[in-house]
């Protein structure tokens, strides 16, 4: 059965879904770079516009589930995580506890690795990772050799290889943990000299 939900039949609050996730508490999350987030309760059909601790609208790029039921939000600006117990939902410019600055606040695109709890966010200067259990930051920038311009979007293989989509082709990445807990990676970039048809991959 097919039902559509738009501004047109009263059904939803916007016409603007770039992204669309389901979290564990039977509710479908749309997201949009032009229209605040919003979130439809399934079981009563009821629309609920979602703002941070602040009380600001949040203008979403990418979701993603963490391995403890929370809602990962790449936002315009800033991740902004949304606490399934409790309900809260915090935007952050910082690590976890404030004391790393994110050199980057706007994340265009998110990957989740449940088994290191480590997240990565796509943007204009690079890729920011966020170890989330040691609550530290990394940054790989658009340097000679490494990630180019741009993170469109990222996916993660069977392997625990990370694949990037980027305005200059797509890049591999490769992330492993030292015997400190340290991250390292190595990254390997595919372009057209490589056989792509075209450089610029959205998705």
């Amino acid at each position: 059965q097919y039902k559509a939900y738009n501004i047109g039949n009263g059904l939803s609050p916007t016409n603007n879904a770039w992204r669309v996730i389901a979290d564990n508490s039977q509710h479908i999350w749309c997201a949009s770079p032009i229209h605040p987030l919003v979130r439809l309760n399934t079981q009563t059909g009821q629309w609920e516009g979602m703002k941070d601790e602040q009380g600001d609208h949040i203008y979403g790029m990418d979701f993603r589930l963490d391995r403890r039921g929370n809602l990962l939000i790449a936002s315009t600006y800033g991740l902004v995580i949304h606490d399934n117990k409790t309900g809260k939902t915090r935007r952050y410019t910082t690590n976890l506890s404030g004391t790393q600055e994110m050199k980057v606040k706007t994340a265009v695109a998110l990957c989740y690795d449940a088994k290191r709890d480590l997240l990565l966010m796509g943007h204009k200067q690079g890729l920011t990772l966020f170890d989330l259990q040691h609550d530290h930051l990394y940054y790989i920038e658009n340097t000679p050799n490494r990630v180019d311009i741009s993170v469109k979007s990222i996916e993660q293989d069977r392997q625990g290889i990370f694949w990037l989509s980027t305005a200059n082709g797509i890049s591999r990445l490769n992330v492993e943990q030292k015997k400190d807990g340290t991250l390292q990676w190595s990254i390997k970039n595919y372009a057209p000299r490589e056989g792509q048809i075209t450089p610029f991959f959205n998705g």
